[in-house]
């Protein structure tokens, strides 16, 4: 019978070979950990299997699953430092398997540690009770914390609260004094508190008799509140939203670890056995748990902080969540959680008037969003979402004398080494870097850990010697109790540590040193001469920078990618896609790789000389031939059929025909994706399949003033503490913007049962001691902050590489063609070419034996000519041999670690068409809308299509209804539940609530469309601006202003509408969203899958956005997405009684003819194609009206786009007004007719059903437009039942293009009978 064990493994793989595909460098690294995240493996180990085996080779196999993602992805996930655009590559020759096989187990390769798990007899459960049973209030302050600025509270102890247990009498502990000498003198708290000696007070609501102020406190502590239930079920689903009930590590029986451990060395134990408290103890202390009780009887508001700074849980006693049917007292409090311990804020602390005054909170006012507050390294501040910014330009900076070897301030001497008969190996180099560094740091000696104790309130930064700052911070930690107030870097290595205003930094940390640190840096151990005297003029050029752009005073050394984001933000760049998923998972896993592969000499012992693109980046952004590709959500793979014209500046997924250098190595794996720049030289050996074409681009020059600037600001970088070339390539690598875990806060501490809450809730937590014991060692616990990006500049970051990787081929064709003669390529690295010397030459170890060879690229390479054939802008050099010395390049088999083939991925295969696509034909009742919502709620979502009058209104407001209900029904479930099941609540009601839909959010994208199903727009709902009406848009009227989108903005409000998201998002009259709409919809999906959409329209008939007319929104992928590829067809028109659907659009597509011009009266409603139109039609009907009231003088002759006035506005009873727009306090929507109800000499009173408004006559003129004709664009979505006319039908019937043909339709399908009651004009 086969059993499974749940192991933490924890894996350090040494000797990787990687490249930097940024500078093409190789080198080897080491990763102190694979499974950074403390992952969890599941080992299953088959009836008769030896456990050991089982554990080894199915780690083994997750190792190889590892090490085979980052060929492709780069292990900037597993070292932070290494994080990069181009990323840094595994490259293994023999592949991955080979070397891991050829490693696993063996000394300096990889070495594992497996960790499983001892609770006695406990297994973890991360549900909320048992958290918050673990924290007990004991102590008044937590003494370690030396620097933490929080103001705790301190017992007056002239007013000590006394317990008596046991017959013994003894000082209450810190929670009861607390709450007896805050609140016992205040009138309405005391009797929860205080003991007054009066017989009413002593007894308590469940009729006992309290003897003291203490007793009255225990119980309210201990028993519960009448809403604390309801609390607690929101309390739970908050907990498993932060996915606390993750990664429990089940325990492993004490007699399987001890038969494991005689033949596994490497497992490790960890000991999660709570800590026991002694009954007495447990008597005199309270837990959260009871002081969340506590406060809810005293009507408290009450926040519990976690170690780090993030909400735990808060009780609001205003929130209707929190079931609280009247107000509560004034009061709050706030606990801090620090080693397991809470410990009480005090009254006095001004985080309390900061953050608890008016309880700020998120959505639904259930706790406090992310984007609202963070807790600070100095207490509490507020922000905008991101950290706390503090002004680093005057603080000093100290840097380890070792950490100026890895910096490249100072360098190596390896001229002893010249002359060796053999080749030096890597002893010889350890030797000398010890030597030399032993005599610098001799006269140059680092700070003590005294030394940077005393420099705790200098604000100085310190960047240390090593690679992480595990030791330093163990040793204060340990010796000196001395926790810092905030911890960066990865789960296993602290690279950042702030202890009071001291910053200390790993070296690596230091921002001049780009992507990696190698230890074997060529040179001598002299400063540099290029900046003179070094710390000034590093000092005097930072200055100069933040002079020029203010927002780098924030940093002390701002990175080359920072100085980077400035001078591109200066410019006032926008590069950004929008892309749907699908699109997403195209160009991130799919990505362009920069040509990196190798071929294999036609001989031994061969040499290479190579040629080497000068700044390939910023010559590839700054001469681009071709225009850039901006995408949205409605952006998508088109097939491409052959014979259409070839686009140049699109992208295309192909099919390969061939393989090598210069394609993608994907023949017979799936399409590859090519940029249009690289393709065009390609015809006929690579095949497209679909393009994507964008409906935005950026002209080809639109980035060349950004690299000029950067040209002009740093140059080379030889007077500056940057270049050019790094400010362009971090800038453009930055561009990537993709999520994922980028930044992990840190805590240390050593206290058992807080490594038993951490590894319960699935947090990373690593031993700093790196010893078998855990009790009494002290461990780092990571909390992983996942990123995620709206907006990404992935397309503009592809198209770069691939401009490079078409110059590689143009370069290749210019070499040969300028020898003449056929050539072998050994190697493309990035933007280099490496060429096999012709002629058969060989190497050996003789001196200056490529002296006698018979081709020296030096003198028979004519560069002049080989640039000449290359596009304007861009040159090669001579990279190897150098002028000086002219030595090729030996081709050893192990002289590049480069694969044969380009590992780049085929893109993924994705629906093109619907999963189920139903139809209604006949009529159907309002009772039916239960059954349409059930069914495409379990399928996902829905795309619900219709002409107007088929019933889509009817059911959004169905859905509406029957979700209110279900909420009413689930208050009921969790009461009947609490009373028969109480401790399975949740269990009880999950799978409930998975198939019944409670929370409803309806959008809509007008005003106009909201009032209709009583929604929210789309910019009012989520923000945004994502519906211009184009013609009809009257924002340059007096009084207009236009919501202008702030995409900035979109993650954040997403993140609010995460931390509750509705179950249903019903969106009516989609065919008036345009891309960037449908940008948003697709993200929020993105980011919350659980989101049902349920999408009404008629996008095949109505009108589009306008200026996007052109775009196909109807069955493209975004839409599919969204719905989850599900469709109804609604046919049945209730307006006019038919199931008929197709004729009437058939007749204003194909037949507008039949529609006959007539002499027919004028009408009182009347639709057009033009505002010039409008102004003339409105102005017959006002001159023939029979009872005109009022005439207005508007005066509006310099109306040139005729959006505004006519000259004059007649008001009489009845006449029909337009609004211009919204007018909230009114609650009047744009575009809104309303009619005049009465006239006076000063006002006029509009209606519109049962809503009255009065305005005055200047009111009337600014935002009001006659409404005897309208375009037909602000005509969309209205029904008419009485006589109208449509103008311009002349000119309009002329026209073909769809839109000509949705303009006809919208118009005449707005009646109920358009035979008779529509006249053409």
């Amino acid at each position: 019978m086969s059993r499974s064990i749940e192991i933490i493994p924890k894996v350090k793989v040494q000797g990787i070979p990687v490249i930097n595909l940024a500078t093409g460098e190789e080198t080897f690294v080491s990763i102190d950990n694979l499974f950074q995240e403390a992952e969890k493996l599941v080992i299953e180990i088959a009836e008769g299997e030896n456990p050991a085996d089982a554990i080894r080779r199915q780690v083994r196999d997750k190792i190889i699953e590892k090490l085979n993602k980052a060929k492709n992805d780069g292990i900037g996930k597993f070292e932070a430092e290494l994080d990069g655009s181009p990323p840094v590559i595994v490259v293994v020759p023999d592949g991955v398997a080979n070397f891991v096989d050829s490693n696993y187990g063996t000394w300096g390769g990889i070495s594992a540690e497996y960790f499983v798990a001892r609770t006695g007899n406990q297994v973890a459960n991360p549900l909320a009770q048992q958290f918050i049973k673990l924290d007990r209030i004991f102590l008044s302050a937590p003494s370690a914390i030396k620097y933490d600025t929080c103001q705790y509270f301190k017992p007056d102890e002239k007013n000590l609260l006394t317990c008596s247990h046991e017959g013994k009498t003894f000082p209450a502990s810190c929670g009861f004094q607390y709450f007896y000498q805050n609140f016992s003198g205040n009138k309405d708290f005391k009797k929860f508190v205080k003991h007054t000696g009066t017989k009413k007070e002593q007894y308590l609501p469940d009729r006992t008799k309290a003897d003291s102020s203490f007793d009255k406190i225990k119980w309210y502590s201990e028993n519960d509140p009448p809403q604390y239930e309801e609390w607690l079920f929101l309390y739970k689903d908050f907990m498993n939203k932060k996915n606390l009930d993750n990664c429990i590590l089940k325990p492993i029986e004490l007699e399987d670890y001890e038969a494991l451990k005689k033949v596994m060395p490497e497992l490790k134990l960890i000991d999660l056995v709570p800590t026991k408290f002694r009954e007495g103890e447990i008597y005199n202390s309270m837990t959260i748990e009871n002081i969340v009780k506590l406060c809810m009887w005293m009507r408290l508001n009450l926040m519990v902080f976690d170690e780090f700074g993030d909400l735990m849980l808060c009780y609001d006693k205003n929130n209707e969540y929190h079931n609280n049917k009247s107000k509560g007292n004034g009061g709050r409090v706030v606990v801090k959680i620090v080693d397991n311990h809470g410990y009480f804020i005090s009254k006095g602390d001004t985080m309390l008037s900061k953050f608890c005054a008016g309880g700020k909170h998120g959505w639904g006012g259930f706790y406090p969003s992310a984007v609202d507050c963070v807790v600070g390294n100095n207490g509490y501040a507020p922000t905008d979402g991101g950290e706390i910014q503090l002004d680093n330009s005057e603080c000093p900076i100290i840097k380890h004398p070792k950490a100026r070897f890895k910096q490249r301030e100072l360098h190596y001497d390896w001229e002893c080494l010249m002359g060796h008969e053999q080749k030096p190996t890597q002893e010889d180099f350890e030797n000398i870097k010890l030597q030399q560094e032993a005599d610098y740091l001799q006269g140059n000696p680092p700070p003590t850990p005294q030394e940077l104790i005393g420099m705790i309130d200098t604000g100085a930064i310190y960047y240390v010697g090593k690679t992480n700052l595990n030791g330093i911070v163990d040793y204060l930690h340990k010796f000196h109790k001395i926790k810092p107030n905030n911890l960066r870097g990865l789960p296993s290595a602290i690279h950042k540590a702030t202890y009071g205003k001291l910053k200390l930094y790993a070296y690596h940390q230091h921002p001049t040193t780009g992507y990696k640190y190698p230890d074997d840096l060529d040179g001598k151990l002299s400063l540099n001469e290029h900046l003179g005297d070094h710390p000034e003029k590093e000092k005097e050029c930072l200055d100069k920078w933040k002079e020029d752009f203010p927002t780098l005073k924030k940093y002390a050394i701002p990175t080359p990618s920072v100085m980077g984001k400035a001078v591109f933000d200066s410019l006032d760049l926008d590069c950004s896609s929008r892309m749907n998923e699908r699109m997403r998972e195209v160009f991130f896993q799919a990505e362009t790789k920069p040509d990196f592969r190798a071929t294999k000499p036609t001989h031994t012992n061969a040499c290479a000389f190579s040629l080497d693109f000068s700044k390939a980046y910023s010559n590839a952004a700054r001469f681009m031939d071709t225009e850039w590709q901006i995408l949205d959500a409605i952006d998508e793979p088109r097939y491409f059929r052959e014979g259409s014209g070839f686009v140049d500046s699109a992208f295309y997924l192909c099919e390969e025909l061939e393989t090598g250098f210069p394609y993608k190595d994907l023949k017979g794996k799936g399409l590859a994706l090519y940029h249009g720049c690289l393709l065009r030289h390609l015809v006929g050996k690579v095949k497209p399949k679909f393009i994507i074409n964008s409906h935005k681009k950026l002209s080809k020059d639109y980035f060349v003033e950004f690299v000029k600037k950067c040209i002009d600001l740093a140059g080379d970088g030889s007077d500056n503490v940057v270049s050019s070339k790094q400010l362009v390539n971090t800038t453009f690598g930055s561009l990537k913007n993709k999520g994922g875990i980028k930044d992990y806060k840190l805590f240390i501490n050593s206290d058992i049962i807080q490594l038993t809450k951490s590894f319960a809730q699935g947090y990373p937590v690593f031993n700093l001691d790196n010893s078998k014991r855990w009790r009494g060692s002290s461990f780092i616990t990571a909390k992983g902050t996942y990123q995620h990006h709206f907006l990404t500049g992935q397309p503009i970051r592809l198209q770069i590489m691939e401009r490079i990787n078409e110059l590689n081929l143009l370069l290749d064709s210019a070499v040969r063609q300028s020898l003449n003669r056929d050539i072998h390529l050994l190697l493309v690295k990035t933007d280099a070419l490496y060429y096999q010397y012709p002629d058969n030459a060989k190497w050996d170890y003789k001196e200056y034996y490529w002296t006698k060879f018979k081709f020296d690229p030096r003198k028979d390479l004519d560069l002049q000519d080989i640039n000449s054939r290359l596009p304007e802008g861009y040159e090669v050099k001579l990279e190897s041999p150098r002028e000086d010395w002219g030595k090729p390049t030996q081709v050893e088999e192990s002289w590049t670690s480069a694969p044969e083939i380009l590992n780049q991925l085929p893109t993924p295969k994705f629906r093109r068409n619907w999963k189920s696509v139903d139809t209604k034909t006949a009529s159907w009742e309002k009772a039916e809308v239960k059954e349409i919502l059930y069914k495409y709620y379990e399928k996902g979502g829905l795309y619900c299509r219709g002409e107007g009058g088929v019933g889509k209104t009817e059911i959004i407001k169905g859905i509406d209804e029957i979700c209110a209900k279900n909420r009413i029904k689930l208050r009921w479930l969790r009461a009947f539940y609490k009373i028969v099941d109480r401790d399975n609540l949740t269990e009880r009601l999950t799978p409930w609530r998975e198939t019944h839909p409670c929370f409803v959010k309806k959008l809509a994208p007008t005003n106009k469309a909201c009032n209709n199903i009583g929604g929210k727009t789309l910019h009012r709902g989520l923000g945004l601006k994502v519906f211009d009406s184009g013609e009809d848009s009257d924002s340059d009227d007096e009084g207009e202003e236009e919501v202008k989108t702030d995409f900035d903005r979109v993650s954040k409000l997403v993140a609010i509408l995460e931390k509750k998201p509705p179950d249903i998002i019903p969106v009516d009259e989609i065919s008036m969203i345009g891309g960037e709409g449908w940008s948003v919809l697709s993200y929020i999906k993105y980011r919350i899958p659980k989101i049902k959409f349920f999408l009404f329209g008629d996008i095949k008939r109505q009108l589009p956005p306008v200026g996007e007319e052109w775009r196909k929104f109807e069955d493209s992928a975004c839409l599919m997405e969204l719905s989850n590829y599900n469709k109804l067809e609604l046919k049945y028109n209730f307006r006019r009684q038919t199931a008929d659907t197709n004729t009437l659009w058939e007749l204003c597509s194909d037949k507008p003819e039949t529609f006959k011009i007539t002499d027919a009266p004028l009408t009182y409603r009347n639709l057009c194609w033009t505002n010039k139109t409008r102004k003339e039609v409105i102005d017959k009907v006002q001159n023939i009206h029979p009872n005109p009231v009022l005439w207005i003088e508007c005066g509006n002759k310099e109306d040139t786009n005729n959006t505004g006035q006519n000259e004059r506005l007649m008001l009489a009873i009845g006449t029909p007004l337009i609004a211009r727009k919204s007018m909230k306090d009114s609650g009047v929507a744009k575009n809104e007719i309303w009619e005049v109800k009465s006239i006076t000499d000063k006002e006029a009173t509009l209606e519109f059903g049962d809503k009255i408004q009065t305005y005055t006559h200047k009111e009337i003129r600014k935002k009001w437009l006659s409404a005897y004709c309208i375009t037909i664009h602000k005509s969309q979505g209205d029904t008419y039942t009485d006589e109208y006319t449509i103008w311009d039908w002349g000119r309009i019937s002329k026209r073909k293009d769809s839109v000509a043909k949705k303009l006809r339709y919208t118009a005449v399908s707005r009646s109920i009978n358009y035979q008779e009651l529509v006249n053409f004009k």
